[in-house]
């Protein structure tokens, strides 16, 4: 059962909002801006628990039953919104960086990274303005992953459900085929790690940069000797194969590791060459080599003929 929403504070503004919307007219309003429902029973037992002043003033900020109201229920900033709120209902409103940002977030990546790749798509926001976004409209701190990941599911059986003739099949089968691409949906089948933003940021266009590829061979070799292993203990079907798939694989990333090299493994192979050319007696000195007659930087002293 989903019990929650990321959206929830959202959805509150609405139930309690003077025009009286509707469960279905809040329905709408969340699929019209790709947020997520969490289903009609959550949303009754919240407009059950949400028990409003016997005045109610949202929209005045000096009535304090209602201040005080607001503020309990962490919606004051809906009805009375600052210069942050205000860029977090842009921002709402920006499919590309909307969809950044939930599949950043879902990858663990930090506010102020999120900040710089939406500048870079040449959204000017700040971090403020996105803390307010994360707590309003995509607040993962009340739902788990598996809820998340049926609330996107659900988002795009929302936008299949749309009729049953020939435009609505071709509609359907297009959604569904682009939706394997949806960087949120491979953002919440991976583990939270930083090899999951990198390859996020790969699907927005963003080249990585600073990336250690020596470490990421070592991390691929030690899964594949684990599902090597893993592979080797199973009785299935197809246990066999998968343990020569793996074995081979893990064969490959011993080799590429060899050709890519390492500064420590170069700075060995140097030490290891300069051992060999002094055919196993000590390293001699620069002042052995030259009788002392150097310079400070190791030059040959020029010879000087007095006449």
């Amino acid at each position: 059962m989903i019990r929650r929403s990321p959206c929830e504070y959202y959805i509150k503004y609405l139930l309690v909002h003077p025009d009286g919307y509707s469960v279905e007219d809040i329905e709408t309003t969340l699929r019209e801006h790709q947020l997520d429902f969490p289903g009609e029973i959550v949303v009754r037992r919240m407009r059950e628990r949400l028990k409003t002043p016997p005045i109610f003033r949202p929209h005045d900020s000096r009535h304090q039953p209602t201040f005080r109201f607001l503020i309990q229920e962490g919606i004051y900033y809906l009805f009375h919104p600052d210069k942050h709120m205000k860029a977090a209902i842009y921002l709402l409103r920006r499919a590309r960086a909307k969809e950044l940002v939930e599949a950043m977030t879902l990858s663990g990546d930090p506010p102020t990274f999120i900040v710089h790749r939406l500048k870079k798509m040449g959204f000017d926001f700040s971090e403020a303005d996105l803390k307010k976004y994360l707590c309003f409209f995509w607040n993962l701190e009340l739902v788990d992953r598996m809820e998340v990941g049926a609330l996107l599911h659900m988002r795009i059986d929302a936008m299949l459900a749309d009729g049953d003739d020939v435009v609505s099949r071709a509609r359907h089968k297009a959604l569904k085929r682009a939706a394997y691409n949806d960087p949120r949906m491979a953002a919440i089948n991976s583990p939270v790690s930083p090899f999951a933003g990198v390859l996020n940021q790969m699907r927005y266009g963003f080249r990585p940069d600073r990336i250690d590829v020596v470490e990421l061979l070592e991390t691929a070799k030690e899964i594949a000797t684990i599902r090597v292993v893993e592979e080797s203990m199973a009785r299935g079907p197809n246990a066999a194969q998968n343990t020569r798939d793996f074995s081979t694989a893990l064969q490959n990333l011993h080799t590429l590791t060899d050709s890519v090299g390492s500064p420590d493994a170069d700075l060995q192979r140097n030490i290891m060459n300069l051992m060999l050319k002094t055919d196993g007696k000590e390293v001699p000195y620069v002042h052995e080599l030259t009788e002392g007659d150097h310079t400070v930087d190791v030059q040959p002293t020029d010879k000087h003929t007095v006449e």
